[in-house]
């Protein structure tokens, strides 16, 4: 299932009205309403187990950072991305979930 919002406070319904059926979320950090790491640490508290793609114009140190602090953060590509880059990190983000889902 794919499912699209326009904000982080919509997608943050989006996973709330579906519990369970949500894999993986890929989210921008500049999004309206609510940032994308305000979005993980909100989803954190209902939704311990998604992991997250951040997307972000941000410098390599900072998404560095990132990742250290938010152990939901799977993965961060900086923009602009390819459609092939993005494809591969989505590929390796939920194979390593569903590994890790299965070990478990």
């Amino acid at each position: 299932m794919v499912e699209v919002a326009d904000s982080g406070l919509s997608a943050l319904d989006v996973l709330r009205e579906n519990p369970g059926k949500v894999d993986l979320v890929l989210t921008d950090q500049n999004m309206p309403k609510m940032t994308g790491l305000e979005l993980i640490k909100e989803v954190r508290f209902d939704f311990n187990d998604i992991p997250f793609i951040l997307l972000s114009g941000y410098s390599e140190e900072k998404l560095q950072t990132i990742m250290e602090e938010h152990p939901a953060v799977k993965a961060i590509i900086r923009k602009p991305v390819s459609q092939q880059q993005l494809g591969q990190k989505l590929a390796q983000v939920l194979t390593d979930q569903y590994k890790n889902s299965a070990v478990a």
